[in-house]
């Protein structure tokens, strides 16, 4: 069993900075740290944050998520949007596809289930 709280989670320190593979804005860098499983396992939770930017997705994994704190606004490829701030909880199905924009330094929980792990 495992519990870590919101604060715990906002003050975690992570692994990183890394660039962000799928930047469309140079210079985007994140950090990620897993608190559960690691990169490979069917199910895996962690805290990542990222600097402000775009970049895209195409999710191969469910991940559900609650953003603790920063600003986003996620579009999918259909053009629907959410906006994300702190307490924000959404899931990004298996197939997903769109972008992320990154209005302020952004820091989230996610969860990741991996159905081909």
């Amino acid at each position: 069993m495992l519990h870590i709280s919101n604060s715990e989670a906002a003050g975690l320190a992570l692994n990183g900075p890394a660039p962000k593979a799928t930047t469309l804005d140079p210079g985007q860098q994140e950090w990620a740290k897993y608190v559960y499983g690691d990169g490979q396992s069917a199910l895996r939770m962690g805290v990542w944050e990222c600097s402000p930017g775009r970049f895209t997705v195409k999710r191969t994994t469910t991940e559900i998520c609650q953003i603790l704190s920063g600003r986003a606004t996620l579009t999918a490829a259909d053009g629907t949007t959410m906006e994300l701030s702190p307490g924000s909880n959404f899931v990004l199905p298996v197939g997903w596809e769109g972008q992320w924009q990154v209005h302020e330094l952004i820091r989230k929980i996610f969860i990741v289930h991996d159905p081909a792990a």
